[in-house]
């Protein structure tokens, strides 16, 4: 099964599985916004949970939330995203439970991939592992040069991404321009801005390769006031199970 490779090394690598209350250990402070969501990608294969698509990208020591919940990152332009908190939850088709597969923490946000990619926040080599154009579930486009404020969003100034990416399965899938310019997709309303393509502060970025955490009930995609109301939603497995 393709799926993304948990860190080995680093931050993300020493944050990975930890209990709900090492987790407000380590946050402190509870006051922010968290933006949390469910996503369809994580599967549950035996024990654990696997990300098969490609948002959020956990790849080069960086999570990136850059080709998911489009509209979810329309909702804050890019000065108001820093901050604020990031959450993912699994589908109940995981073991029948929305388990917590990932909380981060927002660093940085930009307008367009053209401007992420000529950034200084990630490495060349940070780069190289999350680009669409190496990795079948790479989250950043490479563009062909430096784009003006009309062409950062034009996908014929971005290199193709490589054969049988998650958002390119063949010629005739075009699911990977979206990534670069939303304003193309039909939609029932249209959104107010471009998305904001989300890096998250790897101090304070979270993985979950075991279900552990999970919000109980009949949850859907949730925006909550502040990381205390979050926690508040969080059960343990090992309490509840």
């Amino acid at each position: 099964m393709l799926h993304q490779a948990f860190p080995t090394t680093g931050a993300l690598r020493q944050h990975l599985d930890l209990s709900r209350v090492r987790l407000a250990e380590m946050i402190g402070d509870e006051s922010d916004a968290v933006y949390a969501y469910i996503m369809s990608s994580v599967v549950l294969d035996g024990d654990n949970l696997l990300q098969t698509g490609t948002g959020p990208n956990f790849q080069g020591g960086y999570i990136t939330l850059c080709t998911c919940k489009h509209r979810m990152r329309t909702t804050l332009p890019v000065e108001e995203w820093p901050g604020t908190w990031v959450a993912g939850f699994t589908s109940v088709e995981c073991g029948g439970r929305h388990w917590l597969f990932y909380l981060g923490k927002v660093k940085e946000a930009y307008e367009s991939q053209s401007e992420l990619w000529h950034s200084d926040a990630l490495s060349a080599k940070t780069r190289r592992a999350k680009s669409a154009k190496n990795s079948r579930l790479g989250d950043l486009y490479e563009p062909k040069g430096e784009l003006d404020s009309v062409g950062r969003y034009d996908p014929e100034q971005y290199h193709l991404p490589i054969s049988r990416h998650s958002h390119h399965k063949n010629a005739c899938d075009n699911n990977w321009r979206f990534d670069i310019d939303y304003s193309r997709k039909k939609l029932n309303v249209k959104a107010k801005r471009q998305p904001s393509l989300l890096l998250l502060d790897p101090e304070f970025s979270f993985l979950w390769r075991k279900p552990l955490l999970y919000v109980d009930g009949r949850w859907r995609q949730t925006i909550y006031g502040t990381l205390d109301e979050f926690f508040q939603d969080l059960v343990e497995a090992c309490a509840g199970r």
